[in-house]
């Protein structure tokens, strides 16, 4: 018991030492104090004054219902394409977009950055650079200073905040850089479908152009002929020429796109490949009537149709013009259902954005948060000056002691 209260009157006494100490130098921790607040005050009222303006977008996408692309994947070359924007996030698509050096340089071309942020090295008057104009390189480096770009995965928001000392533009900037994002998803995004979309279309502009020329040059023969129709075993060859001829179009353009993102060697690359070389072989020998000549077999005795080049002379002509319109009409006819298909995919991986808040021109500034800065310079003077007593009293008794 008499160890506990002597243990208890040395830490009162080494208190009442410390307390002592403080005391002592009140007088150094005191002038330490108010000079640290009245410089932090003067200096943050020297500080360049700085604002920050926010506009915040949410991307949106438009998305087919599961039933509908369950029906169009049983059409013919959808199934290749459909699907395919399932996987794609709208918000991580519009981030990286507007986290990408083409938008930046056109924030910077829009509202002449450089002028900005170079000002010392423009003149004004003769509106030209005094030495020479600064790289792009440079001037994003700078504008990447004073923006920050941030999404937020849970709420599905991104929020493009700008700082800088002139108010205005910092509004301008953050707007900016919506109005650049929209040009940049409409003209530069090329996603599978939008390419797959417009292959389609002109391949579907240019069988149009075809076909209407094959039916002038059919109705204008039978004009002249007075031939209106076609035996059935010759119309049936016809049709199935048609059928072939369409689905050979359908796999080449699959191909051509195809080809865009996929190497030679890709296997659907060679899938396709092979149904065009097979297509192109059942076109052939429905055309000739002539069987593979590396089997040596001549002409095929059991095959199902006619070949074209036994048709009566007398009716070959017609049978050639009525092909050509058949055919034209067989291909325009599969490549608008794939267009409309196309059109829809595209809508699946197609974004857009709608702006929540727009940057409005800040009216407080952002920094120097002046209270702040003079209440941790208070707060942080004090424990230096009571640092600074106790090495003093320290370096005073040893001193003394010696």
């Amino acid at each position: 018991m008499e160890t506990i209260n002597n243990q208890y009157e040395e830490d009162e006494i080494n208190l009442l030492d410390y307390w002592r100490v403080i005391v002592k130098h009140k007088k150094f921790i005191r002038n330490l104090f108010f000079a640290s607040v009245i410089l932090t005050a003067i200096v943050s009222l020297i500080m360049t004054k700085i604002y920050r303006a926010q506009t915040t977008i949410m991307p949106v996408s438009s998305s087919a219902s599961q039933g509908l692309a369950a029906q169009l994947s049983s059409i013919p070359f959808a199934g290749a394409f459909l699907g395919s924007a399932a996987t794609s996030n709208p918000l991580n698509k519009i981030y990286n977009v507007l986290k990408s050096r083409s938008v930046s340089e056109a924030v910077i071309n829009s509202l002449e950055l450089k002028k900005v942020f170079f000002e010392d090295e423009w003149d004004e008057e003769e509106q030209r650079w005094e030495d020479e104009e600064p790289y792009m390189e440079d001037t994003i480096k700078k504008l990447n200073k004073i923006i920050s770009i941030s999404r937020d995965i849970k709420s599905g928001l991104i929020t493009i905040t700008v700082t800088y000392k002139d108010p205005e533009l910092c509004a301008k900037i953050a707007n900016q850089f919506t109005k650049e994002l929209q040009k940049a998803l409409n003209e530069k995004t090329f996603t599978v479908a939008k390419k797959n979309r417009i292959e389609i279309e002109k391949e579907l502009n240019k069988t149009k152009t075809k076909l209407k020329d094959a039916e002038e040059r059919l109705a204008k023969f039978q004009e002249n002929s007075k031939v209106l129709s076609l035996d059935a075993q010759t119309e049936a060859l016809i049709k199935a020429l048609a059928e072939l001829k369409a689905k050979l179009v359908s796999k080449q353009i699959e191909l051509g796109v195809m080809k865009k993102f996929a190497t030679e060697k890709n296997p659907e690359v060679l899938k396709l490949k092979d149904e065009i070389s097979q297509l192109k072989k059942q076109i052939d020998e429905i055309e000739s009537g002539i069987k593979d000549k590396t089997a040596g077999k001549g002409k095929d005795a059991d095959s199902v149709f006619q070949p074209l080049t036994e048709a009566p002379d007398t009716g070959l002509q017609y049978i050639r013009l009525k092909r050509d319109m058949m055919i034209y009409e067989k291909i325009y006819e599969l490549l608008s259902q794939q267009h409309e298909i196309a059109k829809i995919d595209e809508n699946k991986e197609s974004v857009d954005f709608v702006i929540i808040d727009e940057a409005k021109v800040p009216e407080r500034r952002y920094k120097p948060k002046r209270t702040v800065m003079v209440l941790i310079a208070g707060i942080s003077s004090l424990f230096i000056g009571v640092f600074m007593s106790f090495l003093l009293e320290y370096v005073e008794r040893s001193r003394t002691q010696q």
